[in-house]
């Protein structure tokens, strides 16, 4: 059942309010959307590959880039303590890039034998090439 004081971006089982009235529609990839307030609308776009967002005609201004910003640092599901947060499924868009950025980090460091690093392609202390 749903509660007519939330917004229908609002996930039955997500216990958090609404931040105001609906100011965003999130869309699915398939055309099907919601409108919500801009916390259910960020949790609602992090929840769901491929879906957009848009301000409705009365929102204030910024809205949808507020939500897609929000969205970027959401988990997905967020309301869901029960699971462990291990997987790239499982984190929100912004941790996924961070991970990668400090994989590929770690993948280029190169030690030599002297215990120097190199940190990338050309990188060269005293005409070392490091090759």
């Amino acid at each position: 059942m749903t509660d007519p004081t939330r917004c229908p971006a609002a996930h039955f089982e997500d216990p958090t309010p609404c931040d105001g009235p609906p100011a965003v529609t999130v869309v699915d990839a398939t055309g099907g959307g919601a409108d919500g307030c801009e916390h259910h609308g960020a949790r609602l776009l992090a929840s769901v590959d491929g879906a957009r967002v848009y301000a409705l005609p009365d929102a204030p201004d910024g809205a949808a880039l507020r939500v897609f910003k929000a969205a970027d640092e959401t988990r997905p599901f967020a309301w869901v303590q029960s699971a462990p947060r291990t997987g790239p499924d499982s984190l929100s868009r912004a941790e996924v890039r961070r991970h990668a950025a400090r994989d590929a980090d770690e993948a280029a460091a190169v030690w030599d034998g002297r215990g120097l690093r190199n940190t990338g392609a050309g990188a060269a202390i005293d005409g070392d090439d490091w090759t």
